[in-house]
C-alpha cells in the first residue's frame, strides 16, 4: 500500500489554523518532516510532491494544534493495509489517531478511530457509532480527507466534505496543543 500524500496541510484551502487562528501550510520540500522507516520516502508522483509511505512514519513535531482541520489527499489500493493521521501527539506514544483500512472499502470498519496510551491502541474499545464508519475508497484515485477538531469532538471527511463520514462525540483524551504524524501500515507500533 501507498498512501501518498500531495501535502499535508492545516485548514480547509491550502492553509492550516493554530489555535490563534494563525495559518500555516505543511509542505513536503521545506526540510521538516522526520521520516522514520524502510519505506517513507519524499518523492514527486503524478506531477506533484508527495510522501510516500507503505511502512513507517513521518512526523511533523514543530506543529502545535488542538482544535482546526488536517487536510490532505492520499492514493489507496485495495491491499490489506492502514493508514493513520496521527494528532494531538504529546509523544510518540501518546496521542489520538483515526485511519483508513482501504481493503475493508464499503465496510463498516473502513475507518476508525481510537486513543493511544503508552503506545497501544484501544481500537478494540472503539467501535460502532462515533468510532467506526463505512467508506468507499477508489483503488488508485486521489481521495480527499479532512479531519476537523474542536474542543473534545472531531469529524472525518472523506472524499465528500460536505458531510461527515464519521463524527467522534467525545475524544477519548483531554483537549492539548500536539504534533502530527502520518503512518502506513506494516508494523505501526510507535518506536
Amino acid at each position: 500500500m501507498k498512501s501518498r500524500l500531495p501535502v499535508l496541510l492545516l485548514v480547509a484551502a491550502g492553509s492550516a489554523r493554530l489555535a490563534a487562528a494563525q495559518a500555516q501550510s505543511l509542505p513536503l520540500t521545506d526540510g521538516s518532516w522526520e521520516l522514520k522507516g524502510p519505506s517513507v520516502k519524499l518523492e514527486r508522483y503524478d506531477g506533484r510532491d508527495v510522501l510516500s509511505v507503505e511502512n513507517g512514519f513521518a512526523y511533523r513535531r514543530d506543529v502545535r494544534l488542538q482544535d482546526g482541520t488536517v487536510d490532505f489527499d492520499v492514493q489507496l489500493t485495495r491491499r490489506r493495509s492502514f493508514v493513520y493521521l496521527m494528532f494531538r501527539m504529546a509523544g510518540d506514544r501518546e496521542y489520538e489517531d483515526f485511519y483508513l483500512r482501504p481493503h475493508k472499502s464499503s465496510l463498516p470498519d473502513a475507518i476508525q478511530y481510537a486513543p493511544v496510551y503508552q503506545g497501544a491502541s484501544a481500537w478494540q474499545l472503539y467501535h460502532g457509532p462515533g468510532a467506526t464508519a463505512t467508506v468507499t475508497f477508489e483503488p488508485g484515485a486521489w481521495t480527499h480527507v479532512r479531519l476537523v477538531l474542536s474542543g473534545e469532538k472531531a469529524a472525518v471527511f472523506v472524499g465528500d466534505l460536505a458531510k461527515p463520514a464519521l463524527v467522534i462525540p467525545r475524544l477519548a483524551r483531554a483537549a492539548a496543543p500536539g504534533y502530527l504524524a502520518q503512518c502506513g501500515f506494516a508494523s505501526c507500533t510507535a518506536t
